[in-house]
């Protein structure tokens, strides 16, 4: 699978991670590790196009101060803080999503999702998930499910299919990972530290918004194999016996996917907005998660450095 990177993040900066093409960054970040575990980032990622970052825009002496924007259909709130009650989690950034019942009504709020520019997708512990989302199922009926490895670990569960909401946004039908080592048994092929509880992940889901539009793609529509591109981490589960799930080829529709690029607008790309904060640091601070890239005022992209990024790993590099 694609590195999913976590970020640490240098508060007072607008970057951006563009989608297949690059990253631009507007201000000092300090971006860089790997992810699923612990990311913050003070960033954006562009989806399949446009560049994006909005600059620094000082508003008073301070030169490191961002004036941040104002919450409407294309932005929501998210929040640097100690993460959920008796589970102290480090700089992880949050975001409340909203997901229901494919069609329906049938809605819940789910806070606490980290929000991650490293990796594609979202991911929900089926301990905080009460809705019954449909199951998605390959074309002959079975049961899809994913071993997502990062570099903290490995997240398994079964796939789903939601409506995704946030701020005035949303994605229709999205394939959704359920984290849920009790549906199936974990296959014998999905190695690592299992990161499947909230103690393990410090965090309600994670929401991936990074520079893919899947969190696998095209390589695992490709035969299995020794020599495949294919790294095997989408199973077709026909039991919930021990061995009943098994590694399988998978279409990009039917993987999961950045919620972002199923907007109806505001699709190309997202920017993540924090404030300056003291030297000596804060105990949180508020920011804002801004959809789309250059199609409002809120979301231009002013003067930023595109820094192309790697079509396999999403990586770049500096000097």
């Amino acid at each position: 699978m694609r590195g999913r990177r976590i970020r640490r993040a240098g508060l007072a900066c607008t970057s951006a991670f563009l989608l297949g093409l690059g990253a631009a960054c507007s201000g000092s970040s300090g971006l860089g590790g790997n992810p699923l575990a612990r990311p913050t980032d003070s960033g954006s990622s562009g989806l399949g196009g446009n560049p994006l970052a909005r600059p620094a825009d000082s508003g008073s002496s301070d030169p490191g101060h961002n004036t941040l924007a104002a919450l409407t259909d294309n932005v929501a709130e998210v929040s640097v803080d100690f993460g959920l009650p008796g589970i102290p989690y480090l700089n992880g950034l949050f975001a409340t999503v909203t997901v229901c019942v494919p069609g329906t009504s049938n809605c819940q709020n789910i806070d606490h999702v980290l929000v991650d520019t490293g990796s594609a997708g979202l991911r929900l512990l089926k301990t905080v998930l009460t809705l019954a989302l449909p199951q998605a199922t390959n074309d002959g009926g079975a049961a899809l499910a994913e071993c997502s490895q990062f570099v903290s670990g490995f997240a398994w569960g079964p796939l789903a299919t939601a409506d995704f909401r946030m701020a005035g946004e949303q994605a229709s039908n999205l394939t959704i990972q359920v984290i849920n080592e009790q549906a199936f048994p974990v296959p014998s092929d999905c190695t690592g530290v299992g990161v499947n509880t909230a103690e393990d992940l410090g965090s309600n889901g994670i929401l991936g918004i990074g520079t893919f539009l899947q969190d696998c793609g095209s390589d695992c529509e490709a035969p299995l194999g020794a020599r495949s591109t294919n790294p095997g981490t989408y199973y077709a589960c026909s039991s919930t016996t021990r061995g009943g799930c098994q590694a399988t080829v998978i279409p990009v529709s039917k993987q999961v996917s950045n919620p972002v690029a199923l907007f109806s607008q505001d699709n190309n790309g997202s920017i993540i907005e924090l404030p300056a904060i003291p030297a000596n640091g804060s105990h949180s601070v508020a920011g804002a998660l801004v959809f789309g890239i250059g199609t409002r005022e809120n979301n231009g992209l002013d003067q930023a450095t595109v820094m192309p990024v790697s079509s396999q790993e999403g990586t770049f590099l500096t000097s």
